[in-house]
C-alpha cells in the first residue's frame, strides 16, 4: 500500500487504484472547451432560507468528445471551490461509479487537487443501488465516509424497506423523494410516512431533506416535523454555475439577518 494525501489527512490507497488510469481531472486542466456549463438544483435551509448546498443535475447537455462522467465531475469540483465555504457540493452516484472500487480514492484526490475540503462533498446513493449488501459495496461506502464524504440516501420513500438502510449504511442524511412530497400536506398516508420517516432520521442523527418543494404549505409541514432542507421550484429553478455564484451569496447574506427560525420543529 502506498500512502497518498487524499483527504484533510492521510490514509491507504490501493496501490491498483493510484496505478489506474486517472478518469478524474480537474476543468482547468482538461475540459474541452466546448463542455457546457454545468446546472445545479440548490438545496435550502427551511428555516432561513440560506443555501446549504448545490446538486449537480446529471442530464446537464454535454457536446465533448471527453466521458460524461468526468466532464460532469471536473466541471462542478471546479465551480464549487468559488461558492460560499458553508455551500456544499452534491454529486449523484451512477451504478458505475458504485461499482468502480476505485471510484472514492480518486475523487478524494481530485479534491485535493482542487483545494476542496472533503467534508464540503456529498454523495448522492440512489435507492437502487443502497439496497446492494455485497461485500464490494460495503467497502465502497466505507471508504467515501473515511475521507469525510457525506452520503445522502436519495428517493428515499420510493423503494420498501428504506427505514431498515438508515441503520445499515454508513449514512450522513436521507433525501426524501419528490414523489412524497408532492401530496402534502393533504394525503394523510403520505405525510404520516414522511413524518416516521424525518422522526427515524433525526434520532439516528441524520439530516433530512425534501425533494420536489413546490408551495409554502410544504415547506411550512416539513419544516414543522424537522425536515432541515429543502430542494425545488419554490426555493429556485436550476442555474447554470456563474449564476449560483452570485445567488448563493446573496440568499446568505439574507439569510443572516433571519433570526430566531420560521418554524420550530415537533417535540
Amino acid at each position: 500500500m502506498s500512502l497518498e494525501l487524499v483527504s484533510n489527512f492521510e490514509r491507504p490507497v490501493p496501490a491498483t487504484c493510484l496505478s489506474a488510469p486517472p478518469r478524474l481531472r480537474l476543468v482547468a486542466d482538461s475540459t474541452p472547451a466546448d463542455a457546457a456549463a454545468p446546472v445545479f438544483a440548490p438545496v435550502v435551509s427551511l428555516a432561513t432560507g440560506a443555501i446549504a448546498a448545490a446538486e449537480l443535475l446529471p442530464d446537464w447537455p454535454i457536446q465533448t468528445s471527453q466521458a460524461p462522467a468526468e466532464v460532469q465531475l471536473d466541471s462542478s469540483i471546479a465551480a464549487a471551490t468559488l461558492w460560499p465555504a458553508s455551500t456544499g457540493l452534491w454529486l449523484r452516484v451512477s451504478a458505475g461509479q458504485f461499482a468502480d472500487r476505485c471510484f472514492p480514492a480518486r475523487l478524494g484526490q481530485t479534491l485535493r487537487r482542487a483545494g476542496l475540503f472533503t467534508d464540503r462533498i456529498s454523495l448522492l446513493l440512489p435507492e437502487t443501488l443502497a439496497v446492494r449488501r455485497g461485500l464490494d459495496s460495503v467497502l465502497w461506502l466505507s471508504s467515501v465516509r473515511d475521507l469525510g464524504i457525506g452520503l445522502v440516501l436519495d428517493g428515499f420513500g420510493a423503494v420498501h424497506g428504506s427505514l431498515a438502510m438508515l441503520r445499515r449504511l454508513p449514512l450522513t442524511g436521507i433525501k426524501i423523494d419528490a414523489g412524497l412530497v408532492a401530496t402534502l400536506p393533504d394525503d394523510a398516508e403520505d405525510a404520516a410516512m414522511v413524518r416516521s420517516a424525518a422522526q427515524a432520521a433525526r434520532a439516528l442523527g441524520l439530516d433530512v431533506t425534501a425533494g420536489g418543494v413546490e408551495q409554502e404549505s410544504q415547506r411550512a409541514f416539513l419544516s414543522s416535523i424537522g425536515c432541515q432542507q429543502g430542494q425545488g421550484v419554490l426555493f429556485a429553478t436550476p442555474l447554470p454555475a456563474a449564476e449560483l455564484r452570485g445567488w448563493a451569496c446573496a440568499q446568505s447574506r439574507a439569510a443572516a439577518r433571519i433570526s430566531p427560525p420560521l418554524v420550530s420543529p415537533d417535540p
